[in-house]
């Protein structure tokens, strides 16, 4: 059905390993009629972004195709794979060099387009902050380290007996010097974050064991743990920090919500100008056909 039409068998391609992670030809029926719409969809929005006057303002380096192109073919084991991917869908390499410069030029395109719109401004951050206090609310968070002697009946020296004089011990020694925690997380945990002295990192509920999480939420920051048994073993825990329940401050969040309002302004004003780019391409195509039929 492709091998007359490399350009939709190319976008083709794209679309069913992009959408569904298969080559075309391991597409079921309706993936396949999906795969198809989009494909000519994409098509439609090609040849009008190409032939828009933007188009001609903006151009996409040799090295970019070639960085884009290895990136595909780096997806399959060997390289003779990707060539007869391509073949069996009707396209060489040549078309396909060009086909995806094609693709190349439109993004850089809509990335000019919403380039022109202006930057998101500090008033119009804290302005969508004020007015949407309740996105920016966030739970109980804690700064956790632990230390964790695991249980293992089938080992002489890690039998439950064992291993709960041993945390017995360890707690010992912490409640003689609390500072010590860090160094004896290092030296007897069995959890890979004895590296970092214990470090579990910002914790909030429902993420850990309910018999460990009960005991954090209690603690006092600096305070370390009575012995805990989990799944896992015994543990000792240390609160190193306490955020609680609240609206995040403006300072806080305003550097990723001002990224995050840029780009939907971008993408908002890419939209309306292909909108209007597609609007004004189907009203000529009508006005052309009506030219000929009269």
């Amino acid at each position: 059905m492709n091998s007359h039409n490399p350009t939709l068998a190319f976008q083709l391609f794209k679309v069913s390993q992009e959408q569904f992670g298969e080559p075309l030809d391991k597409l079921d029926p309706q993936q396949y009629q999906d795969a198809l719409r989009v494909a000519q969809r994409k098509i439609h929005i090609e040849q009008a972004v190409l032939s828009s006057a933007e188009a001609s303002r903006v151009a996409v380096a040799s090295t970019q195709i070639d960085t884009a192109l290895d990136e595909i073919k780096q997806r399959y084991e060997q390289g003779d794979d990707f060539s007869e991917d391509i073949k069996r869908v009707g396209v060489d390499e040549a078309f396909f060099y060009q086909a995806l410069s094609r693709e190349l030029h439109v993004e850089a395109v809509l990335d000019f387009v919403s380039a022109e719109e202006g930057n998101v401004s500090d008033t119009e951050v804290s302005l969508f902050y004020y007015m949407n206090l309740t996105k920016f609310k966030q739970p109980e968070i804690r700064t956790a380290r632990h230390i964790l002697v695991t249980i293992n009946e089938e080992a002489a020296d890690n039998t439950r007996e064992f291993s709960l004089k041993k945390i017995t011990q360890i707690a010992d020694r912490l409640t003689k010097k609390p500072a010590r925690f860090e160094e004896q997380a290092l030296k007897h945990s069995e959890c890979p974050t004895s590296l970092q002295g214990g470090l579990l990192g910002k914790v909030k509920r429902g993420v850990l064991y309910p018999e460990i999480e009960a005991e954090l939420f209690q603690l006092s920051v600096g305070e370390h743990s009575s012995i805990i048994e989990s799944p896992l073993g015994f543990h000792l825990l240390r609160c190193d920090e306490i955020q609680h329940e609240g609206v995040a401050p403006l300072q806080e969040v305003q550097e990723k919500l001002k990224q995050h309002l840029q780009s939907r302004k971008r993408k908002q004003r890419e939209r309306q100008w292909l909108e209007g780019l597609l609007k004004t391409k189907n009203q000529s195509q009508i006005s052309n056909g009506d030219a000929v039929n009269g």
